[in-house]
């Protein structure tokens, strides 16, 4: 039986790769080079133990268009794919 995706797991899936471990999901960090897939998701939280990027949807959606938490949240809000309307979408991971 297939699992509902969180979130977040969808807000990530958009822009990585992911895979599934015995906790949740692991890629390959979109802030920083990372040959070693160090990005973790578990429990609506992601984690790299490479650089230390952490959070939740919101912190995810805000690290990657360089955006504040106010415009992150009511795009999250829109339920909106991430990487559409908004202007901070052009900026590079």
């Amino acid at each position: 039986m297939a699992q509902a995706q969180s979130p977040l797991e969808k807000l990530v899936a958009e822009t990585v790769e992911l895979q599934t471990t015995q906790s949740g999901l692991r890629g390959a960090c979109p802030f920083h080079p990372d040959a070693t897939r160090g990005l973790y998701i578990h429990n609506g939280r992601f984690h790299c133990f490479s650089c230390g990027a952490n959070g939740d949807a919101i912190d995810w959606w805000m690290r990657l268009h360089g955006a504040d938490e106010a415009t992150a949240t009511a795009h999250l809000a829109r339920g909106t794919p991430g990487d559409s309307i908004d202007e901070h979408s052009n900026k590079p991971c």
